[in-house]
């Protein structure tokens, strides 16, 4: 329900993940008029799960988090947990109902890999869950330094174009919230689109908003939904 009284009320700010969720909401109770504008769509794939004992469990996003439970069998043990941000993290302690071992600082995916290079023993047998579009950067880190890599591509990630009237929506918009590299490219793919400043969940998105043509804005400190909000209101509010 949108406030008249919050920092970013009169603001119109638009999200771009595939469904509306807790960002919407919280953005709605912050004032702000928020114009939802899919650029993503996640569908999950059918994979094989990984039978026997794990040393370390390894999610590069949100998505691959959420089906750790369906592609891990019985005796896995007691792996390790590493996600590679926060929210990601999050997913992953609840699918595993324990705290996450492993959260690199930056949250990147370069980081994520040089912090389990340093931690993965040599032998170690090590599952990766991760989409279609991802970045090789772990699995190939992790198998150079030895390790057993059980890779999984758990989502497929495929770029949306938006209706006109969503576009009509979002033009004149004070801000735009790129949440993924996806979705960050798939905005640019739709046009040139007055909607404010470009504000990007971190270095990774931004990055690929960078190379599509996009001007960044800002990058959010922390990479992740309470560090996007954070980024909007310092900016809007």
């Amino acid at each position: 329900m949108v406030t008249n009284d919050g920092p970013l009320a009169g603001r119109t700010v638009v999200t771009t993940r595939e469904m509306p969720g807790g960002l919407d909401r919280r953005l709605s109770n912050l004032g702000a008029h928020v114009v939802q504008v899919p650029m993503i769509a996640v569908v999950d794939l059918d994979v094989d799960p990984v039978e026997g004992a794990l040393d370390w469990i390894v999610v590069t996003s949100r998505h691959g988090a959420s089906r750790i439970g369906d592609i891990t069998g019985a005796e896995i043990g007691h792996p390790l947990l590493a996600a590679v941000g926060t929210a990601s993290a999050r997913v992953l302690a609840v699918a595993m109902d324990r705290d996450v071992d492993l959260v690199p600082d930056p949250q990147t995916g370069e980081a994520l890999a040089a912090a389990l290079t340093e931690r993965v023993a040599v032998g170690s047998r090590v599952l990766v869950a991760l989409g279609d579009l991802a970045a090789r950067t772990v699995v190939d880190a992790l198998t150079a330094a030895g390790a057993e890599v059980e890779e999984r591509v758990v989502y497929s990630t495929r770029r949306r174009q938006p209706g006109a009237e969503q576009l009509t929506a979002a033009s004149g918009a004070d801000a735009v919230l790129l949440a993924s590299g996806s979705a960050a490219t798939a905005w640019a793919e739709a046009g040139p689109i007055d909607a404010g400043a470009v504000i990007a969940i971190g270095p990774t998105t931004a990055e690929a908003a960078r190379s599509a043509g996009l001007e960044v804005s800002v990058v959010a400190e922390e990479h992740s939904i309470d560090g996007l909000i954070t980024a909007v209101v310092d900016l809007l509010g």
